[in-house]
């Protein structure tokens, strides 16, 4: 059965769990991914102390990641009329397999937790990375990419640019 039901914007998140594994006798083997794929339309605001999500469905295997997303789109198709979805957006960890998507227009960008993760590793300034959070979470992104901008530029020498920098200066 195709979906019929149309949407503005499908949310995804995928993310990997490794475990690990046992042979037929129980003793160890090597470890395998899990993959675990969850859509949904948004979230519901009828739920103010809890983030609800709006029409969650999920799915999770451990086969090669080209079969699972197959799998994944069909999942998609089984709910969704997927020409009529206006935008995806794919939260993840930035790993390969994820952004294998079959759809190109789909908007990639990473998760909450794998941000704050990637501020850990790339700012060394304890009070920076505060700061950052907060503008973050206060969503003023112009003032995040001048904070961003300056606090690179105060760290790095002519010789060493900066390549987040530079990103931070495309995005001003």
């Amino acid at each position: 059965m195709e979906g019929e039901k149309a949407v503005g914007i499908l949310f995804e998140e995928m993310d990997g769990v490794w475990l690990r594994m046992q042979d037929s006798r129980h003793k160890k083997a090597p470890k395998k991914e899990m993959k675990v794929f969850t859509m949904y339309e948004g979230w519901d605001a009828d739920s103010p102390k809890r983030s609800r999500l709006v029409n969650k469905k999920m799915l999770v295997g451990m086969e090669k990641s080209s079969l699972f997303h197959r799998k994944r789109e069909a999942l998609i198709a089984k709910v969704y009329d997927a020409d009529e979805i206006g935008q995806r957006i794919l939260n993840g960890d930035g790993g390969s397999w994820i952004k294998e998507t079959y759809d190109p227009e789909a908007i990639f960008q990473l998760d909450r937790f794998h941000i704050y993760q990637e501020i850990k590793r790339k700012i060394r300034d304890k009070e920076a990375q505060e700061r950052i959070k907060e503008l973050l979470e206060e969503k003023k992104v112009e003032e995040l990419l001048e904070y961003i901008l300056i606090y690179a530029d105060s760290i790095e020498t002519e010789e060493e640019k900066d390549k987040g920098s530079e990103k931070a200066r495309e995005l001003h």
